[in-house]
Formats: structure tokens, C-alpha cells, sequence
């Protein structure tokens, strides 16, 4: 697990790579932390979650895709896993990378799939 100190502090503006890591970015260009737009989202901004989504809705269903091979049954463990992030954003804390967080929810909507 990711010490707390690499995390960028909340509001800090970074970019996200290939990989799903967050670093801090300079200059105007730069995207809003994974982390910092959560801790908005718990606070209620919705627009922080839009943000949230639009970065990681498709590589969490390409995860989800290559554990079921069914895309339907992707899109619907999809929608499981978002209802889930939604119902515990209050409780989110930074203690990891986001993405961590994420794909931890993302697993356990398998884990619980497969043992229905």
C-alpha cells in the first residue's frame, strides 16, 4: 500500500498516467487529485463525482470485462460498483491512492458475484 506522504494534499492539482497513479502537477492544465475530487464528493459535490467517473468508468469496466467475459454482466457489476462508491463516500479517507480504494470495491462486487 502507498505511504500517505505521495499523496498529493487535497486540492492539490495533478495528473493522472496510464497507470492510475496520481502525481502533482504544475500549471493551469493540470487535473484535480483522484482524492481531493473524492473528499468533494463525500461533501457533496456533484460534479466532483462526474469528474471521478469520467476517468475511471471504462478501466474499471475493462477490469470487470476481463474477470466475467460477459458484457453485460460487466455493465451491471459496473453500475454495483458505483452504487457502492456512492453509498460509502461519506466514509472514504485518503489513506491510499484512490484508485486503490476504487478497485478494492471493484474486486469485492466479483468476489461477491462469483460466490452467489
Amino acid at each position: 500500500m502507498p505511504q500517505a506522504s505521495r499523496l498529493p494534499a487535497a486540492g492539490t492539482p495533478s495528473t493522472e498516467d496510464g497507470a492510475g497513479s496520481v502525481r502533482v502537477g504544475e500549471g493551469d492544465g493540470a487535473a484535480e487529485a483522484d482524492e481531493a475530487l473524492m473528499l468533494r464528493f463525500a461533501g457533496g459535490d456533484v460534479r466532483a463525482f462526474e469528474r471521478i467517473y469520467d476517468r475511471h468508468e471504462r478501466a474499471v469496466y475493462r477490469f470487470l470485462l476481463r474477470s466475467v467475459r460477459i458484457p453485460a454482466l460487466a455493465d451491471e457489476l459496473l453500475q454495483e460498483v458505483w452504487t457502492s462508491l456512492i453509498r460509502n463516500a461519506r466514509g472514504y479517507k485518503p489513506q491510499a491512492l484512490f484508485t486503490t480504494w476504487l478497485y478494492r470495491i471493484a474486486r469485492s462486487r466479483l468476489i461477491d458475484h462469483w460466490r452467489a
